[in-house]
């Protein structure tokens, strides 16, 4: 379990161990640490997740184990739009599952499935929508990896209130409006290479050598920032 405590809070709320006819409550004999992992470091991408790991005592085999948390708070960088995605399929074998998103009657969510041919049932009441889903004895999908980053094999199921990439591009450029104040240092150095150059290919060559040898990236994409650029 992972969550951005920039924005957002966990909580815990139980930890039972089923073992025959009894239950035992574990949540406060199980050890919990939080790490931060930076998966994304040897890219020079920082983005501040933290994840959650917590140490059960005492399973054994036979034993299931049942809980229950909350992650709260969203990236503020998405203001009031709401969206979601939910696995329907997973590399073990799992036997039942239920999926539940209850929204405003005033907001309506768009939605698709994905690798599945099943739909969500969905219920209205006076001022809510909800969004169900239940599943019976999934089988265990099989990754043989190797594919490209943005594929997966698992079925998904993701809603948006956008209702269109129109949008999401509206909500998008106002992001990206950067007032940067022109750099002396950077044109007078631009002017050099211009005065040195035999001819603009040079130029061009010598510029591109400046940026891959001298321009280092390093990405602090915490909170707002893991969508609104930093001045550079």
């Amino acid at each position: 379990m992972q969550f951005n405590p920039e924005f957002q809070t966990f909580a815990l709320h139980k930890i039972l161990v089923k073992r025959g006819a009894t239950t035992l409550d574990l949540t406060r004999t199980s050890k919990i640490e939080l790490f931060q992992r930076e998966e994304q470091v040897n890219n020079n991408i920082y983005d501040g997740k933290v994840t959650v790991f917590i140490v059960i005592p005492d399973i054994r085999v036979g034993d299931i184990v049942e809980y229950a948390s909350t992650t709260y708070g969203k990236n503020p960088v998405f203001g009031d739009n709401n969206f979601a995605s939910f696995s329907l399929g997973w590399g073990v074998a799992v036997q039942s599952s239920f999926m539940r998103l209850v929204t405003d009657l005033d907001r309506p969510l768009e939605y698709r499935v994905h690798k599945h041919s099943g739909e969500p049932v969905v219920n209205k009441t006076a001022t809510t929508i909800e969004y169900s889903w239940a599943q019976k004895d999934n089988l265990a999908i099989l990754d043989e990896q190797g594919y490209p980053a943005g594929f997966t094999p698992y079925p998904f199921i993701e809603f948006s209130e956008f209702n269109s990439w129109q949008s999401v591009i509206d909500w998008a450029l106002i992001h990206y409006k950067q007032q940067n104040s022109a750099s002396k240092i950077l044109q007078q150095y631009v002017n050099e290479l211009k005065a040195t150059s035999k001819d603009k290919f040079e130029y061009i060559e010598a510029a591109i050598k400046f940026v891959q040898n001298d321009v280092r990236y390093f990405g602090i994409e915490t909170g707002q920032n893991s969508h609104i650029p930093s001045k550079p």
